[in-house]
């Protein structure tokens, strides 16, 4: 399967099998991505566990968890970043605790941006 557009939700979870090309916000949910996902765009979420690849960045409000068959080509902003054996990350991977810091109040920023974004895409049938 193959999904072009941005994707919104809050509360919610996501399981990506296929092909993604666009940002996704999930907004205090989580977002899966399976050993078979491959994202092209930027995720915002509260928590993600990826094992498929990911080109764009990943803001996490909880954590980010990267398994044994992930591959993130972009930069990572969470509080915890678990990464297994046989994960790799090309880009900058930051991680700060405080959620006053001027880091999350610029992840918020850009999360509420990426929502913002999708919720101007419309589905033509």
């Amino acid at each position: 399967m193959r999904f072009v557009g941005n994707i919104e939700t809050e509360g919610r979870g996501i399981r990506i099998d296929g092909h993604v090309i666009g940002d996704i916000s999930c907004l205090g949910g989580i977002v899966v991505l399976s050993e078979y996902g491959i994202i092209e765009g930027n995720l915002s979420t509260a928590f993600v566990v990826i094992n498929g690849a990911v080109k764009g960045n990943i803001i996490a409000t909880s954590a980010v968890e990267l398994q044994a068959h992930s591959q993130i080509y972009g930069d990572i902003l969470a509080p915890v970043v678990e990464m297994h054996l046989g994960a790799t990350v090309k880009g900058k991977v930051e991680t700060t605790e405080d959620p006053g810091s001027e880091k999350f109040t610029e992840l918020r920023t850009t999360a509420r941006a990426i929502a913002e974004e999708a919720r101007q895409i419309r589905i033509v049938k």
